[in-house]
């Protein structure tokens, strides 16, 4: 198995900024690749801005596209496969020594939205007038220590819920036919939704929305009003108020994202 060291990816780095236990890399895949299974040297998080792929990891299969945001633990054994070219990350780097002197650790997976903290700290590092290793350094710590708590599983009827939603995510699914899916009371499924998300149902709708038209944004250069219509908003200007609750940024500032 291959074991890749610090700021090393299977594409070319375009950008690396250094921060002395955080490393932030875009990285670029023009080409193929290698789909040996590997794993890294450092622990890390991967925002996808283009293209994408199809990870298989021990624990499943998981599609990676525009606008997903996936977590590697060091050491974590993974493949890519059916990469889509020209694809382009973001990756952040947190080494173990940074993680153990902040007392955070890495989540298997974020159960919230972290899209706004990411691009904030992607903005940190671009910006050379304001640029800060103590900044970036905070900001990163935000971002974990959020999710370092440990985390209580959710009920296994739960599983249905999220399909559903992401499955019938250009329509308006009711808490009432949620509920009936997973032969619960409403009110039952709203309070246990947020408990284990730390989201409400509409909110998780709301990202799940924007994921899709981050996606097409990014995959077809598509108008933005016709990517409003397309991901089942009212018109353009509903889209772009949920746009911009969801990840802080306007969905021009996405599209010409890297």
């Amino acid at each position: 198995m291959i074991k890749l060291s610090r700021t090393t990816f299977l594409g070319s780095n375009k950008r690396v900024f250094d921060f002395r236990g955080v490393t932030l890399t875009e990285t670029e895949y023009k080409g193929p690749v290698s789909e040996d299974w590997h794993c890294h040297e450092s622990n890390h998080v991967t925002l996808f801005l283009d293209g994408g792929n199809c990870e298989q990891r021990t624990t499943g299969d998981i599609q990676a596209v525009p606008g997903r945001i996936l977590t590697y633990p060091s050491g974590m054994r993974h493949r890519n496969t059916h990469t889509r070219f020209p694809s382009k990350n973001i990756n952040i780097e947190i080494h173990d020594e940074f993680l153990k002197a902040n007392a955070i650790t890495l989540p298997s997976s974020f159960k919230r939205n972290v899209l706004p903290e990411i691009l904030d700290i992607y903005d940190e590092c671009l910006d050379p007038n304001t640029r800060s290793e103590e900044t970036v350094h905070a900001l990163v710590i935000c971002l974990l220590s959020h999710s370092s708590a440990k985390q209580i599983a959710p009920p296994a009827w739960m599983r249905t819920v999220i399909h559903m939603i992401n499955d019938r995510w250009n329509e308006n699914l009711s808490l009432k036919e949620l509920a009936a899916a997973t032969g619960n009371h409403p009110v039952t499924v709203s309070k246990a939704f947020r408990r284990f998300y730390g989201t409400t149902l509409s909110q998780y709708t709301r990202q799940i929305k924007v994921s899709k038209a981050l996606e097409i944004a990014r995959t077809t250069r598509m108008p933005l009003v016709q990517v409003a219509l397309e991901c089942g908003f009212f018109d353009q200007s509903h889209f772009i108020r949920t746009f911009k609750t969801v990840t802080g940024r306007s969905p021009k500032y996405w599209a010409n994202l890297g």
